[in-house]
């Protein structure tokens, strides 16, 4: 009897022994802790690896890596977590940590779970920063795009001709092909003066124009393409005083206009100044031959009173502003009374 409870004993004992060892084999010093996402493997003390890290951790340090982010270990005895997300928000990644701490022996779930959270949190908020910095740096250079792309108007004429310093390559011509019919010239006109300064044209620098006179007065050409398709008003101006035979029966026998040519001289069309024409030039003519060009054209007669110069203003339309616009002053006169005749002086044209 005694043999058998020595036996029973003996084999107590070992069976014991064997569920202890089992025991100490399945669990170690510390509890583990159990990582939300992460795959806990530990030693010396029981790591907690969060958020897709394959570190292991040690000395009770536990670790979170979120995309390329790297992480700090903890030290000994506490389970800090850090994460990094994308380029790494360093402020997420330390409230991960914080969240995630754990003493040694006790890091528990809820320790992993947190760091794991905190990883995860720092990845998003990394994300989220990158891509507001990606779309404030483009919307950025959009704007400033923008901004740069908008150009100023080129229309910006500054052309102007005082004549002070001789005649600025304006020419004359008589338009019947007869040089006894051109009365036009350059300089100081006796008696009347000029608008600004001492120097302008005149069809006649003393006393006055001749019968059956036609003649032109023609500007350079005048390059006006960088206005061809403005919204600004490019606006031809001059100053002129004339003094034309008197309205006789109702008719306009001497005179003068201005009128503009869009291919340099080929073509020439009437404009419509400011102020306007004082009524229609006749064209009979009777004694002249050939007749000037003036007659059936509406355009200046009679005269300013007391020769004073007035300024005048004509608008040019998109058709006539070319590279080679040209300005003609177009004067004609009958067989009979002369007067003193046309001036024209500083001849500009700007844009508004």
């Amino acid at each position: 009897m005694r043999a058998r409870w020595v036996l029973c004993w003996s084999l107590l004992s070992i069976a014991c022994a064997e569920g202890l060892a089992s025991v100490t084999e399945d669990e170690p010093t510390s509890r583990p802790g159990d990582a939300s996402g992460g795959a806990a493997g530990g030693t010396s003390g029981g790591a907690a690896t969060a958020a897709g890290g394959s570190d292991a951790g040690t000395s009770g340090a536990g670790k979170a890596a979120a995309g390329a982010g790297s992480s700090a270990a903890g030290t000994s005895g506490a389970s800090a977590g850090k994460a990094a997300g994308g380029a790494g928000a360093s402020a997420a990644g330390t409230s991960g940590a914080s969240a995630g701490k754990a003493s040694a022996g006790s890091a528990g779930t809820g320790a992993g779970g947190a760091a794991g959270t905190g990883a995860g949190g720092a990845a998003v908020a990394g994300a989220a920063g990158a891509g507001g910095a990606g779309q404030a740096g483009g919307g950025g250079a959009s704007g400033g795009g923008e901004a740069g792309s908008s150009g100023g108007d080129s229309c910006n004429p500054d052309i102007v001709f005082d004549f002070e310093a001789g005649a600025q390559g304006f020419v004359h011509a008589p338009t019947s092909g007869i040089a006894g019919d051109d009365p036009w010239a350059y300089g100081a006109p006796s008696g009347l003066g000029c608008h600004g300064g001492t120097k302008c044209w005149a069809t006649s620098l003393s006393g006055g124009y001749g019968n059956c006179d036609t003649a032109e007065l023609r500007s350079v050409a005048i390059d006006l393409s960088a206005c061809a398709s403005s919204s600004k008003q490019v606006t031809l101006k001059f100053w002129h005083r004339y003094a034309f035979e008197p309205k006789s029966s109702g008719r306009w026998f001497d005179g003068g206009l201005v009128q503009v040519s869009p291919d340099d001289g080929k073509t020439w069309s009437d404009v419509a100044p400011t102020p306007a024409y004082d009524g229609a030039i006749d064209g009979a003519y009777s004694g002249c031959d050939p007749k000037p060009e003036v007659g059936g054209h509406l355009g200046w007669s009679g005269a300013i009173a007391g020769n004073a110069w007035a300024e005048v203003s004509v608008d040019l339309p998109p058709m006539f502003r070319v590279a080679a616009l040209r300005v003609r002053w177009l004067f004609g006169a009958d067989e009979a009374t002369n007067k003193r005749g046309w001036g024209i002086d500083d001849v500009s044209i700007t844009a508004q």
